[in-house]
């Protein structure tokens, strides 16, 4: 309906907006563990490094799967129905090219 897609579009507009950020830090983050200096670099600089990076793994994973969950909350029964098949069958198929 038009309704879900003017709210599907703002999903997808606050999923981008949030996606640019994550993506700067990680490029950030990328940049310190490049420049690192290895000759001083002690466990508490690779907690660190790890730990930003880590958050923002998580960062970028809640807002796809939120957007996801977003996303299917707005369809109906029968649109859920059919999002379903679809997705199950994507899934098969995927499964096939891996070998599983």
């Amino acid at each position: 309906s038009a309704t879900q897609q003017t709210q599907i579009k703002t999903l997808l507009e606050n999923y981008a907006k949030d996606a640019v950020v994550i993506r700067d830090g990680l490029v950030a983050a990328q940049e310190s563990i490049r420049r690192v200096n290895l000759a001083k670099l002690n466990d508490s600089d690779v907690s660190r490094l790890s730990g930003e990076a880590g958050r923002l793994s998580a960062a970028h994973t809640a807002a796809l799967l939120n957007t996801q969950r977003g996303f299917y909350a707005l369809l109906d029964k029968k649109q859920k129905r059919a999002y379903n098949k679809m997705r199950s069958e994507a899934l098969e198929a995927a499964a096939v090219m891996n070998g599983k």
